[in-house]
């Protein structure tokens, strides 16, 4: 029983050369053996480029979030200096009226 396809590939490969098999046969494992084979490598050519296709959809995910981050950070900043710049605003029109009650 072969455990891979590797190992169910050269089985086909070797049985295809054993002296009792006939022409037809012989040409229909080799087939087989080759088509396994190829499949294989295959299956690996795709699962590296699943892979690379999670990595990079996982990479524009963190870039998203990233930019939402970024978003929410300035508008932060946005809010604060607003805040601020408002209450600079009273403290100054505050001083401006004790200034003029002090004066007048």
């Amino acid at each position: 029983m072969a455990n891979s396809n590797d190992e169910l590939a050269d089985l086909c490969l070797d049985h295809a050369w054993r002296d009792e098999i006939d022409d037809d046969t012989r040409w229909l494992l080799e087939q087989a053996g080759a088509r396994i084979n190829r499949l294989g490598r295959r299956c690996l050519r795709l699962s590296h480029r699943l892979e690379e296709l999670e990595a990079r959809r996982e990479e524009s995910w963190l870039n998203n979030l990233l930019s939402v981050m970024g978003f929410v950070c300035l508008s932060a900043t946005v809010c604060l200096y607003t805040r601020l710049h408002d209450a600079w605003s009273a403290v100054v029109a505050q001083c401006a009226r004790l200034r003029d009650n002090l004066a007048g």
